[in-house]
This record gives C-alpha cells, structure tokens and sequence, in this order.
C-alpha cells in the first residue's frame, strides 16, 4: 500500500504509526527467531522502513526509504549521513547514539525536504533490536511523513509537544540529570546520585543537548519550567 497527499497536504494511511510499529517489529523478531535464510523484506508496509548495524550503516531497507532520498539502488552499505539533508543529519547521528548507548527506543517529529522536492514534516521511530542478538542487525528505523509545509515553516522545529515527545523519550539516567539542572544541582552531586562519573555526566548531558538543539545547560532548565508550568511532568 502506498501513501497518498490529501488536499489540505496531510498524507493519508491505513494503519495508525503505532499499529504499523507493531507489525514491523513482529515480522523482524519472527524472522530473527527462524533460520534468516530469506532477506527482509518491508514492502509490506507504509512507511520507509531500514536496519542499521553497530557501526550505523544501513544493512537493510525499503523501496519506499529509497524513494524519498531519490536513490533508485539499494541504500545497503551506506550511513545515513551520507543521504540525509544538513537539517536531519545532527538528530540522526544523536538519535542512533542514544540507541547504541542502550536507549530501548526513541520516536521524533522532524522536517525533511523527500524526493519531490516537497518539504515534509516527519514522525520518526527507532528501536534497538536486543532480541536478536546480532551486532549487524541493532538499529530500527521507521518512518512516514505526516503533512507537506512551506518552507518558511521549517525554521517551527521545536514546538513544545515535540519537545515533550523527546523529553519522554530519555532513559531514566538523562532524566535524573534534566531533573538535577532544574533543582539547581551541581555537576558532582547529579554524578553521585546517578552512580557515573561527573565526566560521564558532562558527557550525557551535552548529548541531551546536542539532540534537543540547546546551546547551554540553562535551556534544559527553561524547557523543565515550561512543560511544568503546563502540567506535562
């Protein structure tokens, strides 16, 4: 089944995202627990769907993950880097970071320019495959695009629910050290609370950053304040 763009440049499926996570991530673990003598094969399914390995190359993917980077051969073998536009290229990099880090998942909205030239807001999901114990099989990649935007909407990249999304999205770990910054706790006492090192802690917390787009530790504590002040903690 393929997508299609409604008058209003919404795009329309048959599955809700979440039905269709589901069924993806059963076809992989079904696959993984049988011999793996057939390739994957995500035709099957609406969004742009790929694999990743531990070192973040694409080892599996779609016909429609090619169509949107208007690549009419396999992406097998390539980073992502190499085939996303500058926008998405930092969230990619952090966003599979996390994952390799041992996040179980992360999902995200997103503004990417496909194929057709058209500027599309996107809802990406990534999930690490512990089940198959496989170092060549590690990164899920699921994605579909939600509605075309003007491009002097792309600069609206942070919208607080997205925000809310990725906040929700962090382990427990990063969230004590979100939480640390907003009770006013220095470095050294985030580390001992946590049980890591304060380079560690640095560390993580420059990461929070870097995939939310702060510039300074400050910004965590403006956005805890703002989903606060609105009851979404």
């Amino acid at each position: 089944m393929t997508t299609h763009s409604e008058s209003d440049g919404e795009f329309s499926f048959s599955l809700p995202f979440d039905e269709e996570k589901s069924k993806v991530l059963e076809y992989i673990l079904e696959w993984g627990t049988g011999s793996r003598t057939k390739a994957l094969d995500f035709s099957q399914f609406e969004s742009s769907i790929g694999v990743k390995n531990s070192e973040r190359v694409i080892v599996v993917d779609s016909s429609l993950l090619r169509a949107h980077y208007a690549e009419p051969r396999t992406l097998i073998g390539k980073h992502t880097d190499s085939i996303v536009d500058m926008r998405l290229r930092k969230i990619a990099q952090l966003s599979d970071e996390m994952i390799l880090d041992g996040v179980t998942q992360v999902e995200f909205e997103h503004v990417a320019t496909i194929a057709e030239g058209q500027t599309c807001l996107f809802t990406t999901f990534k999930r690490r495959l512990d089940e198959l114990c496989d170092p060549n099989f590690m990164i899920l990649i699921i994605s579909r695009p939600i509605k075309i935007v003007a491009p002097s909407d792309t600069e609206r990249r942070r919208s607080l629910s997205e925000l809310l999304v990725m906040f929700q999205q962090l382990d427990d770990i990063d969230r004590a050290i979100c939480f640390g910054h907003g009770n006013g706790e220095q470095i050294k006492d985030i580390a001992a609370k946590v049980g890591m090192t304060t380079r560690t802690v640095e560390n993580r917390r420059q990461k929070i950053m870097d995939l939310f787009g702060f510039m300074r530790p400050v910004e965590i504590v403006k956005l805890l304040v703002r989903l606060d002040e609105r009851g979404l903690l």
